[in-house]
Formats: structure tokens, sequence, C-alpha cells
């Protein structure tokens, strides 16, 4: 087993390691395992880390209680210590077999806790829908009570976020090589990529100040790199010896990052290069468009940087290379799709792929830009002509070629980085814009980038979409019907909302099942049982931010009208929630930024003031809690007439701003 931990590592000094394990007293089994992780190195071989893992299951811990909890201390330690040790140990489909030790294991076996460490971090990486099954499955004990422990697992890894990506530990690259073109597009190019930096992309090797690579892109003795140097991004072709520099652009290290840029080929375009972060526009330059080569060449697009000088560790979820640029607006609307929409933005209906969250930040921009638009002209032809609203009905209407390539692990064969081949999906197109193989030319081979140096594949599902896949949101509603404590009510509410929040499969689920007044129905006999942390799940999911009050909005109207202003249900609850619940009307309707966006789009399809006469008129309030309901009635009277007025007469935004 020393051996194959060796050969796994390309570290010899390692084939003691086990011995040393089995050996340690139990107090120091720990100090010994991080020693032996502290000399690892970095996985040279995947595939036979992964026939460890299934030899030893067999030969060292089935029936040795010691060196069990030795082996999966281990493993836990080497999960925890990078994202690569992280990603290969979860394509090694251990979660399921763990799981069942797990339930199997008595409450005091010294190897629980580190059971439960060791699953959640698997389960981090995503679960597939076998393993979501006997999750949820074993959450609900016999006697129909919850187990807390399995409980905080799920509700652990229901708020990862990790999703199919390319994992690079430089020198690392990916090179697609395109024949018969004479340059980059004539009508110009947008390129996007959605990158997470796990170490920084402007950590250079050590005395080594050289810029890293992103992308490049050349074409015979013609070259245009896009590289990191100094925490920005910069520009450089082997035609000119300036460096353009931009000196805005700062990426955010450990999320998820949708960098975006245009390039314009005529000067006309002030600037020519665009850089978007998260698909706002941070900066550009004019800066001259690459001049194509006089006869038909091969041009190659490489993704990384492969070179021994660099020490970037960096993961790719997507990246698109469009023969086109991209309008002002088009990145903004792409980046709200979100890093887990991995397709060629073709569909006409992209706007059901957008979360509550997205739908709703899209729906202020449109709002604040039709309003700017209506002052400056009084044209509603005007007024509707952002091309933003266009995508919106219609989707971005891109042809098939205009996609030079499309990259992302959606289509690549799970876990075997040694075949080194990466689909690229999209036709190709070369200088003159036509498509290579169209118009009675010959069939091309499928196209392909070729991975060199240390590219890893992960095939990671989120366990939100692995409980779509068995079952929806009925399985979390179920597990509120089990819940019987406040902690308990408040952990699966969170369960709910972490599965609805992202995923537009679940969320139009709960939709269609009426799965909010549902959740209304089966809390009010448990209203006791909502805390303050519950209360604040839900309403985080449908807008509120308690961090910054003054920026809550709206986000979910269907669910907003069903739990939020389902008084009899709040009025149930303990005083202290009755009052946070009513004083919220008041922040989202005269505090926040947004109280025009809120009394406008939302509040006046709600007739809130309708259900709080109604509610005031019942006993479901205690007089110590009346005059709150007061409050909020005069709330939401002061704003839905300030809202009419407004409406009536655009111009009294003073009053309105009051």
């Amino acid at each position: 087993m020393g051996l194959l931990l060796s050969f796994a590592f390309r570290n010899f000094s390692l084939s003691g390691a086990f011995k040393s394990l089995r050996s340690a007293p139990s107090a120091d089994v720990e100090t010994t395992a991080r020693e032996i992780v502290s000399r690892l190195g970095t996985i040279k071989r995947p595939g036979a880390m992964a026939l460890l893992c299934r030899l030893a299951d067999q030969f060292l811990i089935r029936d040795d209680t010691a060196m069990r909890y030795a082996v999966l201390k281990l493993y836990e330690l080497l999960s925890a210590t990078t994202h690569r040790y992280h990603v290969v140990f979860s394509s090694f489909a251990l979660a399921e077999s763990l799981l069942r030790r797990f339930i199997a294991t008595a409450p005091d076996a010294l190897e629980r806790s580190v059971l439960q460490k060791l699953l959640r971090r698997l389960l981090d990486m995503g679960a597939t829908p076998a393993v979501a099954r006997l999750l949820f499955q074993a959450v609900v004990r016999a006697d129909q009570t919850l187990d807390a422990e399995l409980l905080e697992v799920i509700r652990y890894a229901m708020k990862s976020r990790w999703l199919e990506h390319f994992s690079m530990e430089s020198p690392a690259s990916m090179a697609l090589t395109e024949e018969g073109v004479k340059g980059l597009p004539v009508p110009g190019f947008t390129f996007m990529v959605i990158s997470k930096s796990d170490l920084g992309m402007d950590q250079g090797a050590a005395g080594d100040d050289s810029p890293d690579l992103l992308c490049t892109a050349g074409v015979g003795a013609r070259a245009c790199h896009a590289e990191w140097g100094d925490g920005k991004l910069e520009l450089s072709t082997t035609s000119s010896r300036e460096v353009g520099v931009f000196r805005k652009s700062s990426i955010h290290k450990m999320r998820w990052t949708h960098i975006t840029l245009v390039h314009y080929p005529t000067r006309s375009a002030n600037p020519t290069i665009r850089l978007y972060i998260d698909g706002v526009l941070n900066d550009g330059l004019n800066w001259n468009y690459p001049k194509s080569e006089s006869t038909a060449q091969a041009v190659t697009y490489i993704l990384g940087d492969d070179t021994k000088k660099t020490r970037m560790s960096w993961c790719v979820a997507s990246a698109h290379l469009m023969a086109f640029p991209f309008g002002g607006d088009l990145p903004r609307f792409i980046h709200h799709l979100g890093p887990r929409y991995s397709g060629n933005f073709q569909d006409p209906l992209l706007v059901k792929f957008l979360t509550y969250e997205a739908s709703t930040s899209l729906n202020m921009y449109l709002s604040t830009v039709v309003s700017k638009t209506a002052a400056a002209s009084p044209s509603p032809a005007l007024a509707a002509a952002p091309a933003l609203m266009k995508v919106v009905r219609d989707g971005l209407g891109i042809a098939e070629n205009s996609i030079i390539f499309s990259v992302s692990p959606l289509n690549c064969p799970p876990n075997e980085p040694e075949a080194a081949i990466v689909p690229a999906n999209g036709n190709g197109a070369n200088a003159n814009g036509t498509v290579n193989g169209v118009g009675g030319a010959a069939k091309k081979a499928p196209r392909a980038f070729v991975t060199k140096g240390d590219v890893f594949i992960v095939k990671a599902a989120c366990l939100d979409t692995s409980l779509w896949k068995i079952g929806g949101a009925a399985v979390p509603l179920r597990l509120l019907q089990v819940a019987n404590t406040p902690h308990e009510v408040s952990r699966v509410l969170g369960v709910l909302v972490d599965g609805l929040r992202n995923s537009w499969q679940n969320s139009e689920d709960m939709e269609r099942l009426r799965g909010y007044e549902i959740l209304a129905n089966v809390l009010r006999p448990k209203a006791q049982m909502v805390n303050m942390t519950g209360f604040e799940t839900i309403f985080e999911f449908l807008g509120f931010n308690f961090r910054s009050p003054e920026h809550s909005t709206v986000v979910n109207a269907v669910a907003y009208r069903a739990i939020a202003l389902d008084f009899e249900l709040w009025a149930r609850t303990r005083q202290e929630v009755q009052r946070v619940h009513l004083e919220h009307f008041t922040t989202l309707l005269l505090a926040s930024r947004y109280k025009k966006f809120n009394a406008k789009q939302r509040f006046t399809k709600f007739g809130v003031v309708r259900k709080l006469l109604f509610a005031l008129q019942t006993n479901w309030y205690q007089p110590e809690v009346v005059p709150f309901v007061v409050d909020a009635l005069k709330s939401a009277a002061q704003s839905s007439f300030l809202a009419c007025c407004y409406a009536q007469f655009p111009n009294m935004k003073s009053l309105y701003s009051r």
C-alpha cells in the first residue's frame, strides 16, 4: 500500500507511510498523518490513488478499528489541504460507501467525528442522485425523528456551489488549432471566461515577475496575448512592443468571476477593446486590431500557460470565443445566467435559466434604463430601445457560425485527464466569417482542445441538482413536516431555501406544485418553533438583507405573497418574531434604496393595505403587538399613496425621496 501511495505521488520516501500510521499511538495519529500530508506534494497519478482507496477499504480498514481511524484521518486531512486534493478525492466515488459506514457507526465510535468531516468535504463537491437519495432517506429515523448529525451534513452540502470545471495547476494549458485561417474575425471578437483563482493569478515563480498567460491567439508569426501581471490584465502582440494594461482591473480571488474582453476592429469605436468584470464595464483601451496574414494558415487558441515559470492555481468553468463584438449590455445578461450555465447562449428562452435574484437584478436595471430613456425622450419606441430588453424577450440570437469555440467540462469524459482531449463546441470561423466545412467543403474531424501539463477534469454535481432528480422541493418539505424542534425547523428551512436559491429546476418545481403555499401550511402549526434564525433564513431568501437593510428588496414575488403576507402564520409566532416581521414592511417601503422599485413593481400587486386592515379586524395579534401592526399599515398606505402619485406625476421625485 505504501508503494502504491509512493507511485501516486512519485515520491518513494512515502513507502513507509502506512507502517507509521499503524505503529503510532492513538494520541499521535493526527500528528503522524499531518506529517505524512506535509511530504506528499502534487498527485501525479490520480488513478493510482483511486486504486489505493479501494484496496485500503478491503485490506486495511475493514476490520481494524484503530487503522480505520488513522486512514480516514489521513483522507480528511488530505482532502482539506488543497483544491486539487479535494477534487481528486471527490472523483473516487467514496461518498456513498463512507455515508453507509457513517450511518452504521455507533454514536460514540472513535471514527464517527472524522467520518462526518470527511463526508462534508466530499459532499462539498456535490452528490450523485444515489448519494442524495441515501442522505435524505437516512436523515429520517424509524421513529419519524431527524438525525441531527446527518441534517448538518445535508445543510452543509446544500450550501456548496461547486460546478463542473477544469482544475489547472501550472504548468497547465488547453490548446485548439484551427487550419486555414488568416487571422482573427474581421467583425471583431468577444472572449468570455468564467474562472476562479485559488492562489492568485498574480503569483509568479519565486524571483520571477513575468506575467502569467490567461489566453493566447496566434496566427503564423503573429500572436495576441492576454496576461495577468501584478494583479492587472495586460494585452500584448508580437507586432507591437507596447503592452496595454487595464489598470482598473481587479479580479476577486476565491470566487467565480466572469471576465469578458470585447474587441472592435474599427478605430471609430472608443475604446476599441473593453473589459467587463462580472458583466459590468470595468476598463477600456484603444488598441489596434491584430492584422490578418496574407495567406491562410493555422491559428492556435490557448487557455492557460504550460511554461514552467508560472505558479498559477486556478479553475475554469467555461470559455467562449465569438466572431463578433458583444453590445454593451450583453455581458451583463450573460453574467446573470451564472457560472452553472454551460450552453452556447443559443436558446431563445435564456431567461428561464435565471435565478430569482438574477431576474430581479435585471428587472431593476431595466426599470432604471427605461425610466432614464423615457425622461430623455417621450417616445415609447425609444423607451423600449435597450438591446437588453430584446435579449430578455427573444434571446441572444447567436448563429452557429459565430461561435469559434465553446469549451466546458460538460461533454468531457469524467476523470480521464490522461486522454488530454477536451471537446471544443462551435464550428470555428475564419477571418472572413465563413464556416469551415460548409458549402460543399469536406467535413472536418471533431474539433478538440488538447491539454498540456496539469489539467484535471472535475465532474461536480451540486446537491440541489441531485435533489431535483430524486423528487425536487417535495423532499425538504417532507423533512419540515418531521421537524419537531426550533433547531430542526431552522436547519430544514436552510436546506429548502438553499436548494431553491440557485436551481431554476427546483424553483420551477416549487411553483408548479404550489410549494410556497404548502410551506406556509406546514409552518402554521409549528409557528412557535420558528425562531429568529428560521425567520432570517426565510426572509433572506425572499430578498431581505439583514446586514444592510437599505439594500433590501423582494426577489421572489410568488414566495413573498404566499409566506410573508400570511399574517395568520406570523401572528402565531413568538412576539420578537412578530415584531421584526411587521417592521420589515417599513424597511422595504420607506427605508430601502430600492423603495420605489419595491412599491411600484412589487407591492402594488400584493394588496398589503387590505391584508393589514383585515389582520387588525381579527384577534390574531396580542394588544402589545397591535401598535406594530398599525405602524406597518401606515408605511404601506404611505408608500401606496406616493407610488400612485409618482405614476401619475413622474416629476414628483422630491416628494417620493423624502
